[in-house]
């Protein structure tokens, strides 16, 4: 029943990977079931202090028949050539190829059968689970990042020769690829080469008759070989009796030619002169447009220089009313001209620099300074005022949770005094909790002798053991229910409580544990094993 508790408490917060065991403390002697003494088992190599932890591993994992041997060789040896050894029900090796790993071999069935089992093992993750020498780990791990370099050279060198074996098979495949394409074209060559004198010789095939056509071919050619040399020879004669009539005519149309350039001549001079006269014309009416344009172009100029003229003195009327505004109208000194007044006038500025130079700043310059001295005077009033109104709000934000808090302290320490008191009550103890908050103590008085009056009680360095793990269980189980913990784990609580203590105290666990639904997980001895099984049956 405490087992199946357990379980659904791992299982109810997902620890379904936590084995649980119950053993007890009686002593576990594996001689007479070891094997040889030549071979390393695990119980032989493991120093493990705790008992009950070896117990259980014997139980379980069988380590006093699991032998260790390094070369798998040695160990397919030891457990399959000849007959099965003694007390042995499996092999563990060391994997020479990929370190880390390991072989494991066995037998499936009994202890009779036969049938051979050969796996793998993987390499653990994470950290060490049982306690090691740092250095051997160190040089363990130093060993195995050399074996991993090793290895990832070789295969870094075999990649290489593999690509340069794929370049080398990619260039003659190239290669190929180009010959196959020319023997491909020389190959259709060849083959109209041939298509063609095929259809030649067929084309002289002589049993058809095509010989004797081609010779009366031949036959009428040569008759009109005949009259075609006679017409020749007449239209010679013909030819030179034309070409004498076309020297003749050509003289005449020589001469006609010669007229009509002299007549093309006369005609080109005039037409020139005509071009030049209408040249000269061009040239006159434009100079007279130009004269024209540069006419009226010349008034324009005139009335723009007019009406310039008008706005320069109507702005220096203005410039002098509105110097006279200022002051009235200072008088010049003969003789001074424009360029001795702007030096009089720069001597003035240098004299008013120096002068704000003195002051620190122009009036401007410091009548924007006040302005920006007084707008940041206000908004620093406001932040103030706001910050104050919000240190003002989180004092009595402050105030209020930690008048909360008290509440909060006043009632746990009620509810555990009130729990502490029923608890003391199952064996008729009385006691008081105190619990000073302020000065962070507690302090516990029990009464176990109801006979004695009084609520002052004893501390609990008067009692005596049994009463003090008593009193000790009431105190932590009124704690817990006040804070509400899910889970409880007690830990060997009755060491120093004889038999009547020990049931009184399991028995009020196991209720209050069902009655609130929240079941502590406890190790206990096994004399107090069916009794705490009996009562959680009962409840």
């Amino acid at each position: 029943m405490l087992t199946c508790a357990i379980l659904d408490i791992l299982r109810q917060y997902n620890m379904n990977w936590c084995q649980v065991a119950i053993v007890n403390n009686e002593r576990l002697d594996p001689t007479g079931h070891e094997p040889d003494p030549r071979y390393d088992t695990i119980l032989r190599v493991l120093d493990i202090e705790n008992d009950l932890i070896k117990k259980h591993l014997i139980i379980s994992q069988s380590i006093e028949q699991s032998i260790l041997v390094p070369d798998r060789s040695d160990g397919i040896r030891i457990m399959f050539d000849g007959p099965r050894p003694q007390n042995v029900k499996q092999c563990f090796c060391i994997n020479q190829q990929t370190r880390g790993w390991g072989i494991r071999l066995g037998y499936l069935g009994g202890r009779q059968s036969n049938n051979r089992e050969q796996g793998p093992i993987k390499p653990p993750q994470g950290k060490p689970r049982m306690k090691t020498e740092i250095q051997s780990q160190i040089s363990f791990q130093t060993e195995t990042v050399h074996q991993l370099e090793r290895e990832r050279d070789a295969l870094e060198n075999e990649l290489r020769q593999v690509q340069e074996s794929l370049t080398k098979t990619s260039r003659t495949i190239t290669s190929r690829r180009q010959e196959h394409g020319k023997l491909k074209i020389a190959l259709q060559r060849a083959e109209d080469r041939s298509a063609t004198l095929k259809s030649d010789l067929e084309s002289l095939n002589v049993e058809d008759g095509r010989l004797e056509g081609l010779k009366q071919n031949l036959a009428e050619a040569e008759r009109q070989k005949s009259i075609d040399e006679d017409a020749y020879g007449t239209m010679g004669l013909e030819k030179d009796r034309l070409n004498k009539m076309s020297a003749e005519e050509k003289k005449t149309l020589t001469a006609v030619k010669k007229r009509i350039e002299e007549h093309e001549a006369k005609l080109q001079k005039t037409k020139q002169k005509c071009r030049n006269v209408e040249q000269v014309r061009r040239y006159a009416l434009q100079a007279k447009n130009d004269a024209i344009t540069q006419i009226e172009e010349s008034r324009h100029e005139k009335e723009r220089a007019q009406r310039k003229r008008e706005q320069q003195a109507a702005c220096v009327a203005a410039f002098i009313t509105e110097a006279t505004k200022v002051c009235e109208r200072i008088s010049v000194e003969p003789g001074q001209t424009t360029d001795s007044l702007d030096a009089r006038l720069k001597v003035l500025d240098e004299q008013l620099k120096a002068y704000r130079r003195e002051q620190g700043a122009s009036d401007e310059e410091i009548n924007n300074a006040a302005v920006d001295a007084e707008g940041s005077y206000r908004r620093a009033k406001t932040n103030h005022q706001g910050l104050v109104e919000l240190l003002a709000l989180l004092k009595q934000s402050f105030l209020n949770r930690i008048e909360m808090y008290r509440r909060f302290q006043r009632s746990i320490t009620a509810r555990s005094r009130i729990n502490f008191g029923y608890l003391l009550s199952e064996r008729a103890f009385r006691g008081k909790l105190t619990i000073d908050h302020k000065h962070k103590k507690l302090d516990v008085h029990v009464q176990p002798d109801d006979t004695v009056k009084g609520s002052k009680g004893r501390q609990t360095k008067t009692l005596s053991g049994g009463e003090k793990s008593f009193s000790s269980i009431c105190l932590l189980l009124s704690l817990w229910e006040a804070m509400g913990a899910p889970l409880r784990c007690l830990d060997e609580y009755d060491v120093f409580m004889d038999d009547v203590n020990r049931d009184v105290t399991t028995k009020m666990i196991v209720s209050c544990s069902f009655s609130r639904m929240c079941l502590p997980t406890l190790t206990i001895y096994r004399s107090a094993l069916p009794d705490a099984l009996l009562v959680g049956n009962s409840s």
